[in-house]
């Protein structure tokens, strides 16, 4: 798996009191995030943006890749505010292999909930308390809206919201200047919850279905035909032939001895890995590779099936 760490460096962030504050605690846990990833042998990298990018530390899987991310972090002090949509556009078209985003920021507000207006400035503005789908019209009201404490303004927490919630997740605005604002919300706080378009897993196989273009393909067996279509990971012992050049975290077809494309997934092996491994039994792998790799070349979890046909 290849992951990003989004890194929010806005102002915002240095508010806190006690022994750290809020970049710092923020800091620790994308830290902490990078050093769980790296030990799986996962590729990790970082980016701190406030209104522009900041700093970048492109991914890669090496132990000791972990002290470059600490100095970005370290070196990269809370000013400016928050452009996140922008940013966000710009992340997207720099990094043309697909792979898992984690965004640390506080998103902070002063505003609790989502508005008709601004009710800071119109008393007639009305609370909404929860939002079915950002259409045109909320980002309209949204332009209207902007937070005195988090400088970037409701319009660019909406358009975050609709990031997250066309990849299946809910997403809450409320206030941020209330103590403990957490345990506020889970006491009833007034916000505004923008509900999510269907769920992350059908999110994340809508968007490996959608794939225009894949960099390798996996044949497969009709032992292994039968298993993927009751649900089994696809074994290293029901791969054929593999064609094409990818990486680990790559999207790759799955096809049927007659050709015919199955589905697709995301590749826990390289194409010189699969290759190596194609044919062998699961505790074959450790002998074949050197070292104890995934027992699966494609996890259930990351692969969507098309319907019998194509």
């Amino acid at each position: 798996m290849r992951c990003t760490i989004l890194f929010d460096v806005s102002g915002s962030m240095q508010y806190g009191e006690g022994p750290l504050n809020k970049a710092q605690y923020a800091a620790t846990t994308a830290v902490s995030l990078a050093y769980l990833l790296l030990r799986q042998q996962d590729g990790v990298g970082c980016v701190a943006f406030d209104e522009a990018i900041r700093a970048k530390v492109p991914v890669r899987s090496q132990r000791n890749h972990l002290a470059a991310i600490i100095q970005a972090l370290e070196t990269t002090k809370p000013a400016n505010k928050t452009e996140m949509y922008p940013i966000f556009r710009e992340i997207a078209e720099s990094y043309p292999r697909r792979g898992m985003m984690i965004l640390v920021s506080d998103l902070l507000s002063d505003v609790d909930g989502f508005y008709t207006a601004d009710p800071g400035r119109d008393a007639d503005a009305e609370h909404i308390p929860e939002v079915a789908g950002i259409t045109a019209q909320v980002q309209a009201m949204a332009g209207e809206t902007r937070s005195d404490v988090g400088s970037g303004g409701m319009a660019t927490k909406v358009l975050a919201a609709r990031i997250a919630t066309h990849a299946g997740c809910s997403t809450i605005v409320a206030s941020g200047t209330i103590g403990h604002p957490l345990r506020a919300l889970s006491c009833g706080a007034r916000c505004t919850l923008f509900r999510a378009e269907g769920s992350p897993a059908a999110a994340r196989k809508q968007w490996l279905a959608g794939m225009l273009e894949v960099p390798g393909e996996l044949v497969v067996d009709e032992g292994a035909v039968r298993a993927l279509r009751n649900g089994n990971s696809l074994l290293p012992v029901g791969v054929a032939d593999v064609t094409g050049n990818f990486r680990r975290g790559d999207v790759v077809s799955i096809r049927g001895p007659d050709g015919a494309e199955l589905g697709r997934g995301l590749a826990e092996y390289s194409d010189g890995e699969a290759r190596r491994i194609a044919g062998c039994r699961s505790e074959q792998i450790e002998n074949e590779l050197g070292y104890r790799g995934r027992a699966v070349i494609v996890h259930r979890d990351d692969l969507v099936l098309f319907d019998d046909g194509g």
